[in-house]
């Protein structure tokens, strides 16, 4: 991307134009602009293109290789359309002007009698021009075709005996559609032949593309037993578009095996481009290097490009505009009968249609599930409103759609999974048929879990951890009243020897958790006489490896090939000990720049972060970028920003991408809580890190670093030093 003429970066197509129309007079310059657009479609072609003609406008005149075969295809093109000003392309062999001419490496094209070159025919044996090729892939003259059977009666055989449903008429369509040329059709046909497994779900192990349209077409058809193939990794059956050692895959699994750290953001994708340097760039990296950046129509700012009005600038497709086809329909689903839209949906509608890739947001809205969504919010007349939304069917898609109307303002904030646990709560109580086991139940979850949990959370929002644990109480408790209802018992009088009965079944789970639920009942008078010891926390179970813990700081800190937002993460619970959903919480407020110094606020004490940590942290907060296409604010204050819109990544999110570091969240943050505890202060630690203080003090006993005992020991010497001097 460097290298290139100041006018062709900014303008490469008005560049071509200009050039083609000093030479050409008898086409008028819109034409021209059409045909350049058809003939070179991507950005970079046309970049080509244009610089080839900047540094040689001569092209145009003389048509002479070598060059950019994209100049070639313009030439003929040109000439196709009634051109007769500029010249047609010539050979580069023999120099023959020429109506077409094939490509070859390093700028060359030429006529067909100079490319094909003689071949031994496997035929006569002698060397001569190549016509066509045997089932053995050997070349054969004209005088000599390949007589060996007819390949399409056999492949018609193959098919009517394998599948009766489909007719020698409907093969040979479906053959016609798949591949057109003559010789393209018998090389599909032997490729059939030798391998009917093809046909039967091993398609992808295909020579050739056309073996697979051909599948499809029969598929189509109204075949039974031809079936289309699955990708060789995914195990989807969909689209096999790319080849990978010998075996046709899909296009996501082809991005995910060709994805590498993009050099800009650190996102893991498959590169759209490279830097001048060689480096890999993804999409959005792309779009935002300077070459790319285009004059906006309404700031006259160089930004990058968000959108191409069709009544503004030019779209560079024939298709309609892709921003007023996605309006249209939005206005369709949401709107009354004269596509007019509640207030309260305007912004939903602005953020859809502002969407940074309409094309997207477009195949967002043209899932069946999505669609359906937004028809029933259109046609309801009642406010847009949580308790609306909550009477739709389930799902990711409603999910998406409700943090889409919540980061535009249609909706207040909710805690979701909050709400998802009372629902089950609510639903797990109420299929207890007796009705003293659900009012116990009922007063476990909802006045003694939930409240306690409400409480802790304040205004924040519940995390995985705490949801996971609520649940598998609720859960041991409704367990060990079945236990008790199969064997005849209650919590009433159930005794001590039926509940050590109960502990020495191997079969059950959740023992700590059901330890505590008949605590709880003997506190509050639904059994008697029971007890159930639990454990005290001792420290940590797990080996405290401190040279890893370094040796995966130093990897952090200097592996430029690993993502920011991982780097950041690990670095934070390595050396500080946070927790996944602590991190996962964190917001650029929470982060403070001061000149060359950077800190970071987990409790009620800013931390100052080292310079290589505060560098990255720098980094982060400039490119941190969600993945969400739909509805995202301009404004999200996440320091790691998720998946939907206005909301950050989750803490099994987080944990995810750390183990594919090899991070290990669980272990890795007890070594750095008993290495800090061994160094700092119990009440520093907790202030520090934002950690409860009863919490820190249990690490620093496990820790072995008991500082009230130092403090003490430091008090006691003082005094003593102090009547010592005061002794005569």
């Amino acid at each position: 991307m460097t290298g290139l003429a100041e006018e062709v970066v900014a303008d490469p197509v008005g560049l071509v134009v200009r050039l083609v129309g000093n030479v050409e007079k008898h086409l008028p310059a819109e034409r021209v602009r059409d045909i350049v657009l058809t003939v070179v479609r991507a950005r970079a072609g046309r970049r080509s293109l244009a610089q080839a003609l900047h540094d040689d406008p001569s092209l145009l005149r003389t048509g002479q290789p070598p060059a950019p075969y994209c100049v070639a295809k313009l030439l003929m093109s040109l000439h196709d359309a009634g051109a007769q000003d500029v010249a047609l392309p010539r050979c580069g062999e023999c120099g023959r002007a020429c109506r077409y001419v094939g490509s070859s490496t390093g700028g060359r094209w030429g006529c067909s009698p100079c490319f094909d070159k003689p071949a031994i025919c496997a035929g006569c044996h002698e060397e001569r021009r190549v016509v066509s090729r045997d089932r053995n892939g050997e070349p054969r003259c004209q005088n000599c075709p390949d007589t060996d059977g007819d390949p399409i009666r056999e492949l018609t055989e193959l098919i009517t005996n394998l599948d009766p449903a489909l007719d020698a008429d409907a093969i040979l369509t479906a053959l016609g559609c798949a591949t057109v040329r003559p010789a393209g059709q018998r090389r599909l046909a032997w490729a059939v032949v030798a391998r009917p497994e093809l046909l039967t779900g091993a398609g992808y192990e295909a020579p050739t593309p056309a073996a697979l349209r051909f599948i499809d077409e029969l598929v189509a058809a109204g075949a039974t037993k031809v079936v289309r193939p699955a990708c060789p990794r995914c195990y989807g059956v969909k689209a096999l578009s790319k080849l990978l050692e010998g075996k046709r895959i899909c296009r996501a699994c082809f991005a995910r095996h060709a994805a590498v750290p993009c050099s800009g953001c650190g996102a893991v994708r498959e590169p759209a481009t490279r830097d001048s340097e060689g480096r890999p760039l993804c999409p959005n990296c792309m779009i935002r290097q300077p070459d790319n950046l285009e004059e906006c129509v309404g700031c006259r700012r160089r930004m990058p490009v968000a959108n191409r009005v069709c009544t503004t600038t030019w779209q560079l497709s024939p298709r309609p505009c892709q921003r007023c086809v996605l309006d249209q329909q939005v206005r369709d689903l949401l709107g009354n009968a004269t596509g007019a839209l509640r207030p309260e949906l305007a912004p939903f509608r602005e953020a859809l249609t502002s969407a940074e890739r309409p094309d997207v947001a477009i195949a967002w809205v043209s899932r069946s599930k999505a669609r359906d969504l937004l028809e029933r919010i259109g046609r309801d007349e009642r406010p847009v409103t949580h308790e609306v939304l909550d009477e739709l069917p389930p799902g990711k898609v409603l999910a998406h759609l409700r943090s889409v109307l919540v980061a535009t303002g249609t909706l207040p904030p909710r805690d979701e999974r909050l709400i998802a646990l009372e629902k089950w709560i609510a639903e797990t109580v109420q299929a207890r048929t007796d009705l003293a086991e659900r009012r116990i139940l009922h007063g476990y979850a909802v006045w003694h879990h939930m409240r306690r949990l409400r409480r802790r959370l304040g205004e924040g929002h519940a995390t995985r951890l705490q949801d996971l644990n609520v649940r598998c109480h609720v859960t041991a408790a409704d367990s060990f009243l079945t236990w008790l209802n199969s064997e005849g018992l209650t919590l009433g009088t159930c005794t001590q020897p039926d509940l050590e009965r109960w502990m020495a079944d191997a079969t059950v789970s959740y023992r700590d958790e059901t330890g505590h639920f008949v605590r709880w009942s003997v506190q509050h008078r639904h059994a008697r006489g029971l007890t159930y010891g639990t454990l005290r926390w001792t420290g940590p179970q797990g080996v405290i490896d401190s040279e890893k813990r370094w040796a995966d700081a130093r990897r952090l800190l200097n592996d430029d090939t690993l993502p920011t937002p991982d780097r950041v993460a690990g670095l934070l619970l390595i050396l500080y000990a946070q927790k996944i959903a602590t991190i996962s919480q964190l917001t650029v407020d929470d982060v403070h720049i001061d000149g060359d110094t950077v800190s970071i606020t987990f409790g009620t004490s800013p931390v100052v972060l080292p310079t290589p940590l505060a560098s990255l942290v720098r980094e982060l907060v400039t490119t941190r970028r969600g993945k969400a296409k739909i509805g995202t604010p301009d404004d999200v204050p996440w320091l790691f920003p998720g998946g939907h819109p206005g909301l950050p990544l989750t803490d099994s999110q987080i944990g995810k991408r750390l183990h594919r570091i090899g991070i290990r969240p669980k272990q890795d943050r007890s070594t750095a809580l008993f290495t800090l505890a061994t160094e700092v202060p119990a009440a520093i630690l907790a202030r520090m890190l934002g950690v409860h203080i009863k919490v820190a003090v249990q690490w620093q006993q496990a820790s072995a670093g008991d500082w009230a005992a130092y403090a003490s020991d430091v008090a006691q010497r003082n005094r003593d030093q102090h009547n010592s001097k005061a002794q005569p």
